[in-house]
C-alpha cells in the first residue's frame, strides 16, 4: 500500500511538470498561431489526452490579470498628475508581453507607442547594467576614505606596480631604503590575499592574485625587528579586465558575419565584447561570390551584436545593408575588395561605410539601436540555416542511439519548423509587428540548439586541432628554419583562442596548418627539383667527358 502510494504520489508530480511545461510550449504558440493542441501521454497514470486551445480561450484566461494589472498602472499615472497622452512610448518588460493580447490592449487603451525593438526578457538587465557601467563605485571611495593614512616616518619606500592588468595577477615591487632591516606583509581589502609577516630586504616583490574585472585594493605595511608597524600604504589601487569609468562598455561582441565555403556563415569579431564606447575599426574584405551588373544578386553587410562563438541567427542584427546587382554599373567579381568602416557612438548609433574601389561604389549608412529593420528573406534563411544544421546533428546522433539528447534536438527542429512556417505566411506583412515576434522567437529557439551543441562542436575542433599540432611537431626536429618560423607563428597567442570557446576562431587557426604543410611541401619540391637539375647537369658533364674520351 505504502509503495502504490509513493507511486501515485510520484507519478502526480511528474505529471503537474509534465503538465506546466506543455503548458508554457503552448502559450509560447499562441503569440505566432491562433491554436494550440497539448499531448499528454502518461502510462503510469493511464492519462492519454489531446487538448486543443485557442487564442481567444487563452485570452479570456489572462483577461482579468490584465485589467488588475492595468488598473494599476491608471492608478499611477493619475498619482503622479499625468495622462497617457504625456508618455511618448511604451517599453514591454517580461516573457508575457510576447502575448498579442497584451500589447493590442496595451496599444488601444492608452493610444502610446508600444517599443518592440527590446527584448522584453532581457530589458531590465541590459538597462541595469548600462547604468552600473556608467557609474564609478561610490562604495570603493568611501572604503579608501576609511582606510587609515600612511604613517608619518623617515623610511623612503618606492612602490611600482601596474595600475591595469589583464592578467589574473600582477607584480608589486617595494624599493626600501638601504638602512632598513625589519618585516613586510602585503594584504588585499577584500580578506581574499594576505602575505603574511615576512622578511624585508632593501627590494620586496610579490606577486599578487586579481579578482576578475574588478578594482584591487591592496595594502603594503612595513615591521620593525620588533614587529612593531612602522609604515602602511593603503592606495595601491590594480584594475583587472577591460572595464573603465572613463567611458560605457559594450555589452556583447559586435561581429561581421562571413560566408564560409560550405554556404554556410559565421562571425569575425570587430569590437570585443567591454570594449569603451565610442569604438572605431577599418577592416578589408574580399568578395566570396561574383555579382552581376544589373542582376536580383545580392552582397548583404550584415553587422550583429551577440556572442562570437554562436551561430549567427541566435544574436541581434544591429546593422543590415543590402547591396543589389542593379547598383553596379560593371560586374563585382569574386575577390574584389571591399573595405568597410565602422564606427559605434557613445548613443550606441552604429555607422557603417562601405566602398569597393573597382567599381568606384561608396554607401554610408546609420543605424539607431530603437529602429531595427528585419528583412524577412534573411529570417527565413537563418531559420533553414538552423534545422539544416539540427538535421545533421540528429543523423549523427541516431547512429549513437543517445535518446534523451535527441529528443532535446527534436524538439528544436519542431520550434523551429513551426516558425519557418509562421515566417512565410507573414512574408509579406508590412503592417503588424509579428516579424518582430518572430524575429525574437528565432533568437530564442537557435540560442536554445546553440548551447545544447556548441560545447561538443568546440571540444571536437580541439582534438582535431592538437592531433593535427602534435603531428607536424613530431616532425619539426628535422624542419628548416623557414618551416621552424611558420611553426611558431601559428602557435602564438596559442592560449587565448584555445580558451576562447569559440569553434570558429579554432577553426581559423586549424586552417593555419593546411598553409603550414604547403609551405612544406613546396620547400621539399624546390629542394627535390634543384636535386633533380643538378644530377642531370652531372648527367650532361659526365656524358660530354664520355664523348671526348671516345673521339
Amino acid at each position: 500500500m505504502v509503495k502504490n502510494n509513493f507511486q501515485r504520489k510520484f507519478g502526480l508530480q511528474q505529471t503537474f511538470f509534465e503538465l506546466l511545461y506543455k503548458a508554457e510550449e503552448a502559450k509560447k504558440e499562441l503569440s505566432i498561431k491562433e491554436t494550440s493542441s497539448i499531448e499528454i501521454d502518461f502510462d503510469e497514470l493511464s492519462i492519454s489526452l489531446d487538448i486543443d486551445i485557442s487564442r481567444k480561450e487563452f485570452e479570456s484566461i489572462v483577461r482579468p490579470k490584465f485589467e488588475e494589472s492595468f488598473h494599476l498602472v491608471e492608478k499611477l499615472i493619475s498619482e503622479n498628475h499625468l495622462k497617457f497622452s504625456d508618455i511618448e512610448r511604451i517599453i514591454l518588460v517580461g516573457g508575457t508581453t510576447y502575448i498579442p493580447y497584451i500589447r493590442q490592449q496595451l496599444q488601444e487603451r492608452t493610444q502610446i507607442n508600444i517599443e518592440t525593438n527590446l527584448d522584453p526578457t532581457t530589458a531590465v538587465m541590459i538597462g541595469a547594467a548600462y547604468y552600473a557601467g556608467s557609474k564609478p563605485s561610490e562604495l570603493i571611495e568611501e572604503e579608501i576614505a576609511q582606510e587609515p593614512k600612511a604613517e608619518e616616518n623617515n623610511i623612503e619606500v618606492e612602490i611600482v606596480y601596474e595600475p591595469h592588468s589583464k592578467d589574473s595577477e600582477e607584480l608589486i615591487v617595494a624599493l626600501l631604503g638601504e638602512s632598513f632591516d625589519g618585516y613586510y606583509r602585503i594584504t588585499r581589502a577584500d580578506g581574499g590575499f594576505d602575505t603574511g609577516l615576512l622578511k624585508a630586504n632593501k627590494k620586496i616583490a610579490e606577486f599578487v592574485p586579481l579578482l576578475e574585472k574588478a578594482t584591487n585594493q591592496f595594502t603594503l605595511f612595513l615591521f620593525d625587528n620588533q614587529q612593531k608597524q612602522i609604515f602602511s600604504n593603503p592606495n595601491i589601487q590594480i584594475t583587472n579586465g577591460l572595464y573603465s569609468i572613463q567611458g560605457q562598455p559594450i555589452p556583447n561582441d559586435i561581429c561581421l558575419e562571413l560566408d564560409e565555403e560550405t554556404g554556410k556563415s559565421h562571425m569575425e569579431v570587430i569590437f570585443k565584447k567591454n570594449d569603451i564606447l565610442p569604438l572605431k575599426k577599418t577592416i578589408y574584405k574580399t568578395c566570396s561570390k561574383n555579382i552581376l551588373r544589373n542582376s536580383d544578386q545580392k552582397l548583404i553587410i550584415n553587422v550583429v551584436e551577440g556572442n562570437a562563438g554562436s551561430m549567427v541567427g541566435s544574436n541581434l542584427s544591429i546593422g543590415y545593408i543590402e547591396i543589389c546587382g542593379t547598383d553596379f554599373d560593371q560586374d563585382l567579381l569574386k575577390g574584389m575588395d571591399i573595405e568597410l568602416n565602422f564606427k559605434v557612438s557613445e548613443s550606441r548609433d552604429l555607422s557603417i561605410d562601405v566602398y569597393i574601389g573597382a567599381l568606384d561604389l561608396e554607401i554610408n549608412e546609420v543605424f539607431n539601436p530603437h529602429q531595427r529593420k528585419i528583412s524577412v528573406e534573411k529570417l527565413l534563411s537563418e531559420i533553414k540555416n538552423a534545422l539544416d544544421t539540427i538535421l545533421e546533428e540528429i543523423r549523427r546522433e541516431e547512429q549513437e542511439e543517445n535518446y534523451e539528447y535527441l529528443a532535446k534536438l527534436k524538439r528544436s527542429q519542431e520550434s523551429l519548423t513551426i516558425l519557418y512556417n509562421e515566417a512565410l505566411e507573414n512574408k509579406d506583412d508590412a503592417v503588424t509587428d509579428k516579424k518582430y515576434q518572430i524575429d525574437e522567437l528565432k533568437k530564442i529557439y537557435i540560442q536554445e540548439f546553440d548551447d545544447l551543441v556548441r560545447h561538443k562542436h568546440v571540444l571536437l575542433e580541439l582534438e582535431e586541432y592538437n592531433s593535427i599540432k602534435d603531428t607536424f611537431s613530431f616532425y619539426l626536429e628535422k624542419g628548416t628554419p623557414r618551416q621552424k618560423e611558420e611553426y611558431e607563428k601559428i602557435i602564438k597567442n596559442e592560449k587565448e583562442f584555445l580558451q576562447s570557446n569559440n569553434k570558429y576562431l579554432i577553426r581559423k587557426r586549424k586552417k593555419n596548418w593546411t598553409i603550414f604543410w604547403r609551405i612544406s611541401m613546396s620547400t621539399r619540391m624546390k629542394a627535390t627539383s634543384i636535386i633533380s637539375t643538378v644530377c642531370d647537369l652531372k648527367i650532361q658533364a659526365l656524358s660530354k667527358i664520355v664523348r671526348s674520351t671516345a673521339n
